[in-house]
């Protein structure tokens, strides 16, 4: 597999990974919100995924559009 076979690979596997545990959030946003505030560790959790989304997202974009990422993730 070459180098942009296994950048674009483990993006996309990266980007798989964040958007499943967002799902799994979410699911658990719906069977325990009350109306009261989050708990902040799981607040900050939401909030480390969606950042962690977003650069995965921006970096599938920019692969797409030409530009190599600058390494392959672990």
């Amino acid at each position: 597999m070459s180098y942009d076979q296994e950048a674009a690979e483990a993006l996309c596997n990266d980007l798989f990974t964040t958007a499943s545990a967002l799902s799994h959030v979410r699911n658990e946003l719906n069977n325990q919100y009350s109306g009261k505030p989050l708990e902040p560790g799981f607040r900050n959790l939401l909030l480390t995924l969606i950042d962690r989304n977003q650069e995965l997202v921006d970096e599938v974009l920019s692969y797409m559009e030409g530009q190599k990422p600058t390494e392959v993730p672990a």
